[in-house]
């Protein structure tokens, strides 16, 4: 009963409904889809645009959010794993960079190039949708 009220969508009005998950483990992210397939989510999305502190401790492989974008491949492991649970879309989104203010941009500055080529990382696996912001 608790998961029907928290994840139900199957009989919502308001589609498309995207689910997002936050997670840098592939095989807690495909447990989660699991969860999640019988509840109607039209797309599945894992959360590469959060710059909460907490999202740092990826390097520790238990992140989330933007610091997985330093990280692409494991990106694409995770949206791989999601990809064999889903019935749906895969989608990622995430920033143009991964700096928290801006005199981080101005000591280690984001590049266009270093986002194309996160995005062409991560596509060379099931993501064919990106949310940028």
């Amino acid at each position: 009963e608790y998961l029907r009220k928290l994840l139900d969508m199957s009989s919502s009005k308001e589609h498309p409904v995207v689910l997002q998950l936050g997670g840098s483990d592939p095989d807690t992210l495909a447990e989660a889809v699991r969860i999640a397939k019988p509840w109607g989510y039209d797309e599945i999305n894992l959360n590469c645009g959060c710059p909460s502190e907490a999202a740092v401790k990826v390097r520790q492989g238990h992140g989330f959010g933007a610091q997985l974008m330093t990280t692409p491949e494991l990106v694409r492991q995770c949206t791989e794993a999601m990809a064999e649970e889903a019935e749906v879309d895969i989608s990622v989104k995430c920033r143009i960079g991964t700096h928290q203010t801006l005199a981080d941009l101005e000591r280690n500055g984001d590049h266009y190039d270093t986002l194309l080529s996160f995005v062409d990382a991560v596509a060379a696996g099931k993501v064919k949708r990106f949310a940028v912001h």
